[in-house]
C-alpha cells in the first residue's frame, strides 16, 4: 500500500500549494465570467510551507523506494511539489526522476515520461536538462532541440537556431516547419542563407528517403516548405525539392482515401498520397518548368482535370476574402500553423486523437461548442497494450481552454470529465482524470468539488493497488498509461 499512501499524500498537497485566495475567489467571482486572483500563485503561509516541505520529504522518501516506473512517475511529481513552493529541492529530484527512467520499456512509458521530466525541469536549470540530453530518448531529445531552436528563432538568434537545426539533421529528421519560420526571419539582404538552410533540409529530406521516412504518419512539413518559400529560393533547388518529394510520395503505394474541404461545401477528393503532393506541388511547377508540369500532366489526366478547376492547387481551396485568416496560417509553415493536408495512412486512433486536438483548440473561440462535440467522441479506444480516455481528454482539454474566458463552460466539462471517468477502464486513468479534475476545480475557486474528486481519486487509487497486486491477473496499464501523458 506504499504507491497509495504516496499518491494520497500527492493528492493532499495538490490542494495544499494552491494559492490562498482560491475560497474567496470561490465565493466572489469577478463579473461572473472572469474570477482573478489577488495573491501570487503559489504563494503559501511560512506554516503551511513548511507542512508542505514535511510532506514532500516524506512523499520523496517513499518514492525512491517504489519500482523504476513507478519511482520515475512519483518522483516526478514529487520535484513538481516542490517547484510550485519554489523549492531548491525540485531540480536535483527532477533529475534523479529522469535518472530512474533508464532501464524502463523505451516502447512504452520511458519516452513520455522522460520529455515530462525534461519539459518541467527546462524553466527551472537549463544546464541540467542539457546534460541529462544525452541520456534521452529520441522523442524527448528532439522536443528539447525544437524548444531551443523556436526560443533562439523568437529572440533573433539566427545563426544559433540554424546550427541547432543541422546538429538535429545529423540524427533525426530536420525540423521543415521551424526552417521554414527561420527562411521567413532571415533579412532580406541575406537572401543566400534562405538557400543554404533550403538545400540542407532537401539533403536531409533525401537523405532519409521513403523507406526512413513511411513510419512517420503525415509528415507533410517539407512539401509546405517549398509552398510556403519556393518565391524566394533559387529555381532550380526548387523544382530538385519537387522531384524528390513526389519520387518519395510516388513509392508510397498504400491506397487510402483522402479529401481535402473545399470553400463552397464540396471537398477534393484523393486516393494516394502522390495525388495530393501533385495537387499541392504541380502549381509551383507549372512556373518553373512548363514543359515538365504538362508531361507529368499527361500521365494524370484526372489531376489536370482538377488543376483545371482549381489552378492554385489547395491555395484555390480558401478564397482570399473568407479565408485570409485561415490561408496566412496554412501558409505560414510554422509549428503552430494549420495544414491544408491531411494526415495520410491515419488509423482510427489517430483520426480520432486528430479529432481531439480539433476540438481542443476550437475551444480558444467557440467553448460551448467544442463541449458539446466533445460529447460524440467515444469513451475510449483501445490501443497496443492500453486504454486511450478519448473523452475525458477532450473534456479537459476544453476545461483548461476555458478557465478564465467562460468559467460555466470549464465547470460543465469537469463534472463532464468527472461522469466520465466511471466508464473508464483501467483504474490509472480514472485516478488520472480525477486528480486533474481536482486540479482544475481548485482553478476555478470549487473547493467542494476538488475534495470530492480527490476523494474517488484516493478510492480508485486503492482499486489499482489492489489490481497490481493480483498475482493472476497483474496490472500492465500504468507503462501504457505513461507512454500516453
Amino acid at each position: 500500500m506504499q504507491g497509495c499512501r504516496l499518491l494520497t499524500a500527492m493528492l493532499f498537497m495538490a490542494i495544499l500549494v494552491q494559492p490562498q485566495d482560491t475560497a474567496s475567489r470561490a465565493q466572489n467571482p469577478s463579473n461572473g465570467e472572469n474570477p482573478k486572483s489577488t495573491t501570487t500563485p503559489g504563494a503559501l503561509s511560512p506554516e503551511k510551507r513548511k507542512l508542505a516541505l514535511t510532506m514532500l520529504r516524506t512523499s520523496e522518501a517513499e518514492a525512491r523506494g517504489l519500482p523504476p516506473d513507478l519511482r520515475c512517475y512519483a518522483l516526478a511529481q514529487v520535484a513538481r511539489g516542490y517547484a510550485r513552493i519554489q523549492s531548491p529541492r525540485a531540480a536535483p529530484v527532477f533529475a534523479d526522476a529522469f535518472a530512474s527512467s533508464y532501464g524502463l520499456d523505451p516502447f512504452l512509458s520511458k519516452s513520455k515520461l522522460q520529455s515530462d521530466i525534461l519539459s518541467q525541469l527546462f524553466p527551472l536549470n537549463e544546464t541540467k536538462v542539457m546534460e541529462l540530453l544525452p541520456g534521452a530518448e529520441k522523442g524527448p531529445r528532439e522536443t528539447i532541440m525544437l524548444k531551443l531552436v523556436r526560443r533562439d528563432i523568437h529572440t533573433k538568434k539566427l545563426d544559433e537556431a540554424a546550427e541547432l537545426m543541422e546538429q538535429m539533421s545529423q540524427w533525426t529528421e530536420f525540423p521543415y516547419g521551424e526552417g521554414s519560420e527561420l527562411m521567413k526571419t532571415f533579412p532580406s539582404e541575406e537572401s543566400w542563407r534562405r538557400g543554404v538552410l533550403f538545400s540542407r533540409a532537401l539533403a536531409c529530406f533525401a537523405g532519409h528517403g521513403y523507406q526512413e521516412r513511411k513510419q512517420l504518419q503525415g509528415n507533410d512539413e517539407f512539401a509546405e516548405m517549398i509552398v510556403s518559400n519556393w518565391r524566394s529560393l533559387p529555381a532550380g533547388s526548387v523544382e530538385q525539392a519537387i522531384d524528390e518529394v513526389l519520387k518519395q510520395a510516388k513509392q508510397n503505394t498504400n491506397h487510402r482515401y483522402m479529401s481535402l474541404p473545399a470553400s463552397e461545401g464540396e471537398s477534393v477528393n484523393f486516393d494516394s498520397v502522390y495525388q495530393l503532393r501533385l495537387f499541392q506541388l504541380l502549381p509551383i511547377l507549372q512556373q518553373l518548368n512548363k514543359t515538365k508540369a504538362e508531361r507529368i500532366l499527361q500521365d494524370e489526366q484526372l489531376m489536370g482535370g482538377l488543376l483545371s478547376k482549381y489552378p492554385k492547387g489547395p491555395e484555390s481551396l480558401f478564397p482570399e476574402a473568407q479565408n485570409a485568416a485561415l490561408k496566412n496560417r496554412v501558409s505560414t509553415g510554422t509549428p503552430s500553423s494549420v495544414s491544408t493536408m491531411p494526415l495520410p495512412g491515419l488509423g482510427l486512433f489517430d483520426k480520432l486523437q486528430a479529432e481531439t486536438k480539433r476540438i481542443i483548440a476550437s475551444a480558444a473561440e467557440d467553448p460551448a461548442q467544442a463541449l458539446a462535440q466533445a460529447q460524440t467522441l467515444p469513451v475510449q479506444i483501445k490501443f497496443l497494450a492500453g486504454y486511450f480516455p478519448i473523452r475525458a481528454d477532450a473534456l479537459r482539454g476544453i476545461a483548461i481552454a476555458s478557465l478564465k474566458s467562460k468559467p460555466s463552460v470549464a465547470k460543465q466539462a469537469i463534472t463532464d470529465m468527472v461522469d466520465t471517468t466511471l466508464e473508464l477502464t483501467e483504474p490509472s486513468d480514472q485516478v488520472f482524470q480525477l486528480v486533474e479534475a481536482a486540479r482544475l476545480s481548485l482553478e476555478l475557486g470549487d473547493v467542494d468539488r476538488a475534495k470530492s474528486a480527490l476523494e474517488s481519486a484516493t478510492s480508485k487509487a486503492n482499486d489499482a493497488v489492489k489490481k497490481d497486486e493480483d498475482r493472476d491477473d497483474p496490472n500492465l496499464a500504468f507503462k501504457a498509461y505513461c507512454r500516453r501523458r
